[in-house]
């Protein structure tokens, strides 16, 4: 008896993680998709006239974006590229 409270118990929170895990994947989705729009339709605007708001978008991103787990990355991009 006390194993079937303990799986259930168990089941309704791993249920919840999963539900809270995939309402934070939607919002990242979503957040990513706003900036890749708004940067990508600034192409159609005057370069110059735009560019404040383009720094303030990379600032954005990289205030929200830890850099240290895709180092490697970037040096691989930078030496190759």
């Amino acid at each position: 008896m006390v194993g079937i409270l303990v799986s259930l118990m168990l089941s309704l929170a791993f249920g919840e993680v999963i539900g809270e895990w995939k309402a934070t994947k939607n919002a990242i989705d979503r957040e990513a998709v706003a900036i890749s729009d708004i940067y990508l339709g600034m192409r159609f605007y005057d370069v110059e006239g735009t560019r404040e708001i383009q720094q303030a978008i990379i600032d954005y991103i990289q205030a929200i974006i830890d850099p240290a787990p895709f180092e490697h990355l970037i040096e691989t991009l930078r030496s190759t590229g």
